[in-house]
């Protein structure tokens, strides 16, 4: 009976004992993981757009009713720097990989449609440098001009990123290929543009290279805020030649030749896109 008895006591004790030193011992915090950014995303963007096209111009040379010009050709123009702004906004998607605490690489691609035009033009054509009959000043609807137009369609881009992190902040530096789709066009005519007399018109796709970065916010595991800062430039230096459709042999008749120059684009944009991953 008293080895009864003892063997309850220890037992008892032993229990208090190990609840005490539970009660004592500090609670682990559940291990939450912390987010990451890599992974695939797919996002929208929008912005502003500012394009320079410098020194297009225009040219006219003879044909075999105008050889040399000799009866006369109009004199060549060529217009100044033009800076012009638009919009722009498309798609963008790409893949992030977080090898180390603080440094990020990876690949991007984008497409935007754009809202972005370059219309320089001049009345009061001339031959030697002189006014050509019958047009004076206060008969403009006689006078020769000429209109050239250049239409950014579209940009698209492919791109590798490199970003450091600082928590839900990443800044980053990109660039890589680029291409753009531009619609040309050129017209001289009489009577204030009512009757061409030469027109070209034409769409181009043409490339070159793009360089930027950006700031990223990681509002949620998921969704991510960003802006950023894209210059592009475009290998677009174009010339198309034109025949005069209703010019009479001899005096002003002859090819005209239109050169686009090439184009640089800056793009600043804000952006929201969604992470498949982790």
């Amino acid at each position: 009976m008293k080895k009864v008895l003892l063997g309850g006591v220890v037992l008892i004790t032993l229990g208090l004992v190990g609840s005490a030193l539970a009660a004592d011992m500090p609670i682990k915090a559940p291990v939450v993981a912390a987010n990451t950014w890599t992974g695939f995303y797919l996002g929208i963007d929008a912005g502003g757009i500012r394009g320079l096209n410098s020194t297009d111009s225009f040219t006219q040379t003879g044909d075999g009713n105008n050889p040399g010009c000799i009866f006369g050709c109009f004199d060549p123009v060529t217009f100044p720097k033009n800076h012009n702004w638009g919009a722009s906004g498309g798609l963008y998607g790409g893949y992030n990989w977080q090898f180390d605490q603080n440094w990020v690489i990876g690949v991007e691609a984008d497409w935007s449609k754009t809202s972005l035009s370059n219309a320089p033009g001049q009345l009061f054509l001339t031959f030697a440098g002189l006014p050509i009959p019958p047009c004076t000043p206060i008969a403009p609807g006689s006078c020769h001009g000429l209109l050239m137009g250049n239409n950014l369609s579209w940009t698209a881009t492919a791109r590798g990123r490199v970003g450091y992190t600082m928590g839900s902040i990443m800044a980053y530096v990109t660039g890589g290929a680029a291409m753009a789709s531009q619609e040309l066009t050129g017209q001289v005519a009489a009577a204030n543009f009512a009757a061409f007399s030469i027109s070209t018109s034409s769409n181009h796709v043409t490339t070159g290279w793009v360089g930027g970065g950006g700031l990223e916010f990681m509002a949620t595991a998921n969704w991510i805020l960003r802006l950023e800062y894209l210059h592009y430039a475009l290998n677009s230096g174009t010339t198309t030649v034109a025949p005069c459709s209703t010019c009479s042999p001899g005096f002003l008749s002859g090819n005209g030749n239109f050169t686009w120059s090439n184009a640089s684009l800056d793009v600043i944009r804000g952006g929201l896109s969604y992470k498949i991953g982790p």
